[in-house]
């Protein structure tokens, strides 16, 4: 859940886009500290958009310098509740940061360039246990946000099946997960198995079932495949950079 800031909730597409690229770099440079580029057009192809469309005050460059103020102002938080005890967890997207760029001159080469530092437990989150998603997938559905969504979440519960056996998971546990802005259950599952459709046409070894109820998973090969583990080298220093520039 993403609480509200100053700047008021992150919502769309590209605030996940943004998600997607600081993990992939957190995982990638091992530091809380990322460097945004020294210009908003190189940051908008880092994420898949295309700088040249749309300059006005609805064009991506815009948007996107509004909806990173939003996320990195943003709060994520993650409760558990039972009858005999309640937990929260709080983490700050970003500690503090710099953004230099001007939406109206995206091309613009700033001076000092921008940067963030991720906050502490966002880090350690985001890098634990990471999962391999494939960028090319993300950015063919980056105009879907419900399909960027169910990429991720399929993509995390297939692949942490391992071997084990199928689970069926119901819909509304999933719309627990991914459906909070729709008006009920049966508004939720319309949409998510057109995104479901989506998501199958790029990823189709993806093994998702539509059963009666919701859905069953089956353990699934990821597109991205596994890189060799040079002998001699010290798994427990570099375990955090394995698929680096692949996995967000």
């Amino acid at each position: 859940m993403l609480l509200d800031a100053a700047h008021g909730y992150p919502y769309g597409t590209l605030p996940r886009l943004i998600l997607f690229w600081i993990t992939k770099e957190a995982l990638r440079t091992g530091n809380r500290h990322l460097e945004l580029g020294s210009t908003l057009s190189s940051f908008l192809r880092e994420i898949g958009l295309d700088p040249s469309t749309g300059r006005g005050k609805r064009g991506d460059a815009k948007r996107l310098r509004e909806q990173m103020e939003r996320l990195f102002s943003a709060t994520i938080s993650f409760e558990y509740t039972t009858e005999q005890v309640k937990r929260w967890l709080n983490m700050n997207v970003t500690s503090n940061g710099e953004l230099w760029w001007d939406p109206r001159q995206p091309d613009q080469c700033d001076l000092w360039g921008s940067w963030i530092d991720l906050g502490a437990e966002f880090f350690e989150a985001i890098t634990k246990y990471p999962v391999p998603l494939d960028m090319r997938t993300i950015r063919a559905l980056k105009k879907s946000p419900l399909a960027l969504d169910f990429y991720a979440w399929l993509a995390y519960r297939t692949f942490t099946l391992g071997q084990g056996k199928p689970v069926t998971v119901s819909w509304a546990q999933i719309n627990l997960q991914l459906g909070s802005h729709y008006s009920g259950l049966n508004d939720f599952v319309k949409y998510a198995k057109y995104a479901l459709r989506k998501v199958l046409a790029i990823y189709p070894r993806l093994r998702v079932e539509v059963v009666y109820g919701g859905l069953r998973l089956s353990p699934s090969t990821s597109l991205i495949a596994p890189r060799p583990v040079t002998p001699g080298i010290n798994l427990s220093s570099t375990s955090t950079r394995k698929h680096a520039e692949q996995k967000t």
